[in-house]
């Protein structure tokens, strides 16, 4: 559920602003907001880093298809995947329990991801397209 909400909060962002470093911000504020819950299990200072990497991920993929709609699931589905494997290296290195069990399921935690981060897309393409885009404040940020 938060990959999607990442996702969705991100995406919305790139799809208002459209500019390099949209998905970036996007994911330090919210990796920011995470690192005071347990979300992503790791310190705060890691949390943040990871996110700000991810965000970069996204970023480049985006201006790489210059902004087109489409372009926002492969760049979502890469930055929910691509720092999975992060996660249990930091683990170790930290001396934390849990990397060995993370590494047996890497590839289902990809795949969920991967599925989670489509949905967070496609919901927030949708409720861009149906409200978000009509609004004053929203064509003023475009203009």
């Amino acid at each position: 559920v938060t990959s999607t909400i990442f996702v969705f909060l991100a995406v919305t962002g790139l799809l208002i602003v459209r500019k390099f470093g949209a998905f970036t911000l996007m994911a330090f504020v919210y990796s920011v907001l995470a690192s005071f819950t347990p979300v992503f299990g790791l310190p705060p200072l890691y949390t943040i880093l990871i996110s700000v990497l991810s965000g970069l991920i996204g970023d480049v993929v985006v201006a790489i298809f210059r902004y087109k709609t489409w372009s926002y699931y492969p760049a979502a589905v890469l930055v929910n995947t691509a720092t999975l494997p992060l996660f249990p290296i930091i683990l170790e290195r930290l001396g934390l329990p849990g990397a060995e069990e993370f590494y047996k399921y890497l590839w289902i935690f990809m795949g969920v991801y991967a599925i989670t981060a489509i949905i967070g897309v496609a919901l927030a393409i949708l409720l861009y397209n149906k409200k978000l885009s009509k609004m004053h404040v929203v064509r003023q940020v475009r203009s």
